[in-house]
């Protein structure tokens, strides 16, 4: 059996904050990534924050949501105003400016800026960022929206399953 007869190798994940580089390996890796916005939002996890270094050590940068409900990663809204958008992209020069590279890293904190402006959701914005830094990263990988299939009539390992038979996948 030839490579392309045995369907697409599958990968996916819950679109997360500002993620770290295997986040995007796993991009690279797969002919087509799904970001897994159908999900129930998770509370103090990776989709609205990330770890940053400060000082000598480190600590959580957190994209701040609006309260209620379990509402699925791609229905969360983010506190969206304009002194919460200045005060994460602050937080990032200073603790990102006196780093070797930091010139690598303004455009994407620049992007940041202008993908606040341009979106609501937590899914909306973490797919915006995850697909410019990918691109920054010269991946170029299919992407899909878990929301785009359909699927949340099943739960779990069921979800992935079916997901993985509709876009006929042979890994996952």
């Amino acid at each position: 059996m030839s490579e392309s007869d045995r369907g697409l190798l599958v990968a996916g994940h819950q679109p997360n904050f500002l993620p770290w580089f295997g986040y995007f390996e796993k991009m690279l890796k797969c002919d087509l990534f799904v970001y897994s916005d159908d999900v129930q939002f998770p509370k103090q996890c990776y989709t609205n924050r990330v770890e940053i270094p400060v000082g000598q050590g480190s600590t959580f940068l957190t994209l701040p949501v609006r309260k209620g409900g379990d509402a699925r990663i791609a229905d969360k809204l983010y506190v969206k105003d304009e002194a919460t958008g200045s005060r994460l992209a602050k937080t990032l020069r200073i603790n990102f400016g006196g780093l070797p590279h930091f010139a690598d890293v303004e455009p994407v904190i620049e992007e940041f800026e202008r993908a606040w402006g341009l979106h609501e959701t937590v899914a909306d914005l973490n797919v915006h960022m995850n697909q410019f830094l990918a691109a920054s990263f010269d991946i170029h990988t299919e992407v899909l929206r878990g929301t785009e299939l359909g699927l949340e009539a099943f739960h779990r390992n069921e979800r992935l399953i079916e997901r993985c038979r509709l876009l006929n996948s042979r890994d996952y």
